[in-house]
Order: C-alpha cells, then sequence, then structure tokens
C-alpha cells in the first residue's frame, strides 16, 4: 500500500495508496499520492508531487512541480465563454484546468470544464510557442443536477508574450470538434454559437460540428 525509497533511483514503483522516491528514471504509479526529488519519466496518480523534473510528465488530477510551470490563467474564447485555468508542471510538457461560463443568452446559460495536456516553449527572452489539447464538458447552469452526451474537443496553436515576470498574455488559433446529443436545448444552443463549421453532420441523436475558433488569456505567476 505505501512504497518508500529515500535514497536509490528507482526505475519503476509502484504503490495502492502512498509512493516517495529520491530520484525516479522510470514509472512511478500510486492509487493516491506520488511523490519524489527528480523526476525523469512519468507519474500517474490522484496527486503527483515532485521538486524537479529533467524530463517527462505528471498526470493525474492535482500535479505540483516545486521548480517547475505554474500559471493562472483568465481567457476568453470565439464562443463567448469566460474560463479561469490552473496550468501546472514542466513547461515543455504541462496539465491544464479549467472551467468557465457562457453567459451570451440569459436564459441557456452553460458552464464548460475540463483538462489537458500542454506544451509551452521559449522562442526569445519574452515570447514563447504554445500547444495545447484539451477536452471538455458543458452543463446548463440552471439544470446543472441534469447532464446529456455532449465532447468539445481543441487543438490550440499560438504564442504567449511576458514582458514581466508574473504576467504575460497568452493567444492562439484553435480547431474544435464538438459532438453532442442534438435533443438537448443547451447543446443546440452551443452548436448555434458556432459560426462557419469547416465540417458538419447530423444523425439520429448525435451531431458533429468542427470550426476555427480563437482563444485570448491572461496569465500569472
Amino acid at each position: 500500500m505505501i512504497n518508500t525509497v529515500d535514497s536509490a533511483t528507482t526505475f519503476l514503483q509502484i504503490a495502492g495508496l502512498y509512493n516517495h522516491g529520491a530520484n525516479i528514471k522510470g514509472i512511478q504509479i500510486s492509487g493516491l499520492v506520488n511523490t519524489c526529488d527528480t523526476l525523469e519519466g512519468l507519474q500517474i496518480g490522484i496527486f503527483n508531487r515532485t521538486n524537479y523534473i529533467k524530463k517527462g510528465l505528471s498526470i493525474g488530477l492535482i500535479n505540483y512541480v516545486k521548480t517547475g510551470y505554474h500559471k493562472l490563467e483568465f481567457s476568453h474564447n470565439d464562443l463567448g465563454t469566460t474560463s479561469i485555468g490552473y496550468r501546472s508542471g514542466w513547461a515543455p510538457l504541462h496539465m491544464h484546468y479549467f472551467g468557465g461560463v457562457n453567459l451570451v443568452n440569459k436564459d441557456l446559460r452553460f458552464f464548460q470544464a475540463g483538462m489537458g495536456i500542454a506544451s509551452s516553449l521559449p522562442l526569445s527572452k519574452t515570447i514563447n510557442f504554445e500547444a495545447d489539447a484539451n477536452i471538455r464538458n458543458t452543463h446548463d447552469v440552471d439544470n446543472f443536477s441534469t447532464w446529456d452526451f455532449n465532447m468539445h474537443n481543441q487543438l490550440m496553436l499560438g504564442l504567449s508574450w511576458q514582458p514581466f515576470k508574473k504576467i504575460g498574455i497568452r493567444t492562439g488559433i484553435t480547431l474544435n470538434h464538438f459532438w453532442y446529443n442534438n435533443n438537448v436545448d443547451i447543446n443546440n444552443h452551443v452548436a448555434s454559437l458556432i459560426d462557419n463549421p469547416v465540417y458538419e453532420k447530423d444523425g439520429t441523436d448525435r451531431n458533429h460540428k468542427m470550426w476555427i475558433g480563437w482563444h485570448v488569456g491572461l496569465l500569472l505567476f
């Protein structure tokens, strides 16, 4: 259930609840918590913590790298959704968690939440290339207890500009795919906000729409 290695380099560490390793050069898997000093590989658990990542990725609900990449982002997109997100991990490969609300139509307000894998690569002292692949779900704000199938997949490519140490701007072009139950009002409302889809397919109870959009955000920390 608990696995602790305080000195040696560990290539594979597996535990039901808790792992701790000094140096992980491989894979660390736990049903709950993983911690290590230096990671060169992969952590998989509910909560992952490491002091330093040489190369690799932590995958879980909460990932924290003490000397790593930490950004709070306030963003807005082409559908009119305003979101808050948290990015944590290693800058070239980190996790992104976000949630936001759309109030374009006061009678059909919706909330979206999701997560993804992202990368931020330096092009100069203040400009980074940004890539983000994420997935999100939509819920009706006024009927939050019910949910019908919908899936919004997104790929973003763009740039970030960090003129100050703790303040920056992140923006890019997005490729979006919305797959949804077409018998639900809130899903059809989201689909109605999509201008000039590049692909759409209607089914008996499932529709697909793809479009090019945009994303702009304010980065803090």
